[in-house]
């Protein structure tokens, strides 16, 4: 197994590269989740398996998130 850190909206390998594509906390940060999707899927042969661990905003760090969204303010706009 190798690990490497790549864009997820931009992944610099050939399609259909990988049995499987793994994400650990990091494509659910993108920008454009449907771009980054389409890219995993893009890169996984043709039965391969995408598997992601993600929070979701049921879970624990999901409500801490909404907690301390409504103290915060929000981020600056580039």
């Amino acid at each position: 197994m190798t690990f490497q850190v790549a864009d997820a909206e931009a992944l610099p390998f050939e399609d259909a590269s990988f049995d499987a594509v793994l994400s650990t906390f990091g494509v659910m940060f993108t920008p454009d989740q449907p771009k980054a999707a389409a890219e995993l899927a893009r890169v996984c042969r043709p039965g391969g398996r995408i598997g992601l661990a993600n929070w979701t905003p049921e879970g624990f760090v999901g409500q801490m998130f909404k907690t301390l969204g409504r103290h915060l303010p929000p981020p600056p706009v580039p």
